[in-house]
């Protein structure tokens, strides 16, 4: 492994306090421990797993995509991840279009003569 890959699979608890707009380490300590994530020591730097801070972070982004847009979630959250926000603004306009041109089909002689009129 070499020094990248480390950076990149370890956080420092005090660029996670950062993150966290946290004043001190301490809240991203107390914060690792409320997730549920573990916390270790390697040459007097106080680290931690980078893949599961960013998965912690992101889970209120899934359920709310998974809420609002529960057929293309995983499409717009991997956008997210890859920082596209034209391809996620198309596939938002690109769902809303095909819902927009849905067949309507009233049911009652109310919204039957609503649709009707032309006025």
């Amino acid at each position: 492994m070499n020094t990248n890959e480390i950076d990149n699979k370890f956080i420092e608890l005090k660029e996670l306090s950062g993150i966290l707009k946290a004043s001190s380490v301490r809240v991203a300590i107390n914060w690792c421990k409320q997730m549920d994530i573990p916390i270790f020591v390697i040459a007097n730097k106080t680290l931690t797993y980078r893949f599961l801070v960013n998965a912690e972070l992101d889970k209120r982004i899934v359920s709310l995509f998974k809420k609002r847009y529960p057929e293309y979630w995983d499409k717009l959250y991997q956008c997210y991840l890859n920082n596209e926000s034209v391809e996620f603004a198309m596939t938002l306009e690109t769902k809303m279009e095909k819902a927009r041109n849905l067949e309507v089909c009233p049911k009652s002689e109310f919204a039957k003569s609503f649709l009707a009129d032309p006025s």
